[in-house]
């Protein structure tokens, strides 16, 4: 196992922390560690202040389950470590929901880093000032729950001691530098506005776009925009929207149908001539990957699908391409009972329309040309 410390030694440049932090933070789910060293993953208020404790970074990597409050910690030292000004904000509402986020300092700006606020996961920015980054986290707080309450606490903390209550961590966030600001009504700004979009960096080759994609997770946001790392047939069929490149890019949640265009869009930077294809076994399992072609040989491109991730090649044709992510599909599938394995389409698909639900995604990957192959 590599050392945490290893991890955060002085990154030159702020792009280079935050992918650091995505891959660190990645395995990391929604949850808490309980006094009596219990992982919870269900939120209950009453039992979250019974048994809540604060964990160092180390120790949520180590459980692999941490809130706002614990990802915060994780961003503090990756940035204080490459020598980069980070200020760490708390916000409280009326309503008594809290949250935490960091922010840094680039070139005499200010940016916002999120992970578990997972609507807005990414880096947003440049704003001028730690001020109105509590402003736009507040506005975003409240498009995203229209009833809650303005923010009654806005503070800049240092790091509490771990180890201590929820209410004990409350009451020192709360005493930290008061932040003051102004909330503006929602109607004032567009989400573009306050936003802008964050850039979608630039790459020169698959290994570079392949570093982009590991700081995507697996999972859907719904027609809501609500996101969703548990895939349930039913709910998926009825709130999956495809994302655009630069929603994923924000969201950093998708599955293959999403990541393959975020693909294709990093690909455009190159001189690489790619094509993506669709495949659908009979028990309704489906995949898309994209293929590059790069001195007459054709190679697999594999994000999402995390036991075959990587450049996989090379292959002479397509078809052999095709056949091999089919058997893949198959394999992975096979147990006791299993048997309805077999090919349903197998398709070469233009670049969709953002936006589909999952029937019309599907229409229209299957609608592609047919690609012939030798699984069944």
């Amino acid at each position: 196992m590599v050392a945490f410390e290893s991890l955060i030694k002085s990154p030159s440049v702020w792009t280079t922390v935050v992918d650091e932090l995505f891959l660190l933070i990645r395995d990391v789910w929604y949850g808490y560690y309980t006094k009596e060293g219990v992982v919870r993953w269900q939120y209950n208020d009453e039992k979250f202040h019974q048994d809540y404790r604060f964990v160092s970074p180390q120790e949520m990597l180590r459980i692999k389950a941490g809130i706002c409050w614990n990802c915060v910690e994780l961003a503090r030292q990756m940035f204080t470590a490459a020598g980069m000004e980070v200020h760490i904000v708390y916000i409280e509402l009326l309503d008594d929901f809290t949250h935490t986020y960091t922010v840094f300092v680039h070139e005499g700006k200010y940016y916002w880093f999120e992970y578990t606020f997972a609507q807005y996961r990414g880096v947003h920015g440049p704003y001028k000032s730690l001020e109105q980054t509590v402003q736009v986290v507040a506005w975003c707080m409240n498009l995203d729950d229209h009833t809650r309450a303005p923010i009654t606490v806005a503070t800049d903390y240092q790091c509490p001691p771990f180890g201590i209550t929820s209410h004990e961590f409350m009451e020192y966030a709360r005493k930290g530098k008061p932040i003051e600001y102004h909330f503006v009504p929602e109607a004032t700004y567009s989400v573009e506005s306050l936003f802008g979009s964050p850039a979608i960096p630039s790459v020169l080759n698959p290994i570079e776009i392949m570093e982009v994609m590991d700081t995507i997770t697996y999972g859907y946001m719904t027609k809501t925009g609500k996101p969703t790392l548990e895939i349930e047939e039913h709910a998926f069929f009825n709130s999956y929207r495809l994302q655009t490149p630069d929603e994923l890019w924000r969201s950093k949640i998708g599955v293959c149908w999403d990541q393959v265009e975020l693909e294709r869009r990093l690909f455009e930077q190159t001189t690489l001539n790619v094509r993506t294809f669709y495949v659908e076994l009979k028990r309704g399992d489906s995949h898309t990957f994209l293929v590059y072609n790069e001195l007459g040989k054709y190679f697999w491109f594999e994000h999402s699908y995390a036991i075959q991730r990587g450049i996989n090649g090379p292959f002479n044709t397509t078809t052999d391409v095709v056949d091999a992510v089919i058997l893949a599909m198959q394999e992975g599938k096979k147990k006791p009972g299993i048997n309805e394995l077999s090919v349903v389409a197998a398709t070469e698909y233009t670049k969709p329309a953002y936006g589909l639900t999952c029937a019309e995604f599907m229409q229209h990957a299957k609608s592609g040309r047919f690609v012939a192959h030798h699984n069944d």
